[in-house]
């Protein structure tokens, strides 16, 4: 692989700050631009499916999906945002593969876990979906917003007193 141009990672690095801060358009303007200069830069299309997705824009966001994941097949992050943009389009079992594969490759990483859950309260599964919240709380057991997805699960499944003990 070539070594992009310092300027590109200069606007990918600004493009992240843009993301980070919720501006998407200028996240979305500069990914496109680092892509414009460097087609095969895997973190550009990562980042770009995800800020096309907060977009609702779900056609494009499956497309730099898949072209990430095309770039690092076994990057976690690549593969949640493929999950994720499948789940989006209503693809919800399809959505599960590269979820699950992202759990295997990450099965420390709360961004990845926390996602197998919300798609199995969305299948329905809220048994699965507790499951995967417990496993990303036990990454960061002090994390407040995992936390409450785990008092949530439990709430779904009717335990009120495991949740008001994590609330």
């Amino acid at each position: 692989m070539p070594v992009p141009d310092p300027t590109l990672l200069l606007r990918l690095s600004r493009a992240m700050q843009a993301h980070q801060a919720g501006d998407l358009d200028a996240a979305e303007v500069g990914y496109r631009q680092v892509l414009e200069g460097f087609p095969d830069q895997p973190d550009a299309w990562c980042n770009l499916a995800e800020v096309l997705r907060l977009r609702r824009r779900g056609t494009e966001a499956l497309t730099a999906a898949r072209r990430a994941v095309d770039l690092t097949p076994e990057a976690p992050l690549a593969l949640r945002g493929l999950g994720l943009a499948l789940a989006d389009q209503g693809l919800m079992t399809e959505a599960l593969i590269p979820l699950e594969r992202a759990a295997a490759l990450a099965p420390r990483e709360p961004v990845v876990l926390s996602a197998l859950a919300d798609l199995h309260h969305r299948l329905d599964d809220d048994e699965a979906a507790l499951s995967w919240h417990r496993a990303a709380r036990a990454c960061r057991p002090d994390h407040p917003l995992l936390r409450l997805n785990e008092a949530y699960g439990l709430l779904r499944l009717g335990c009120l007193d495991a949740a008001e003990v994590l609330l």
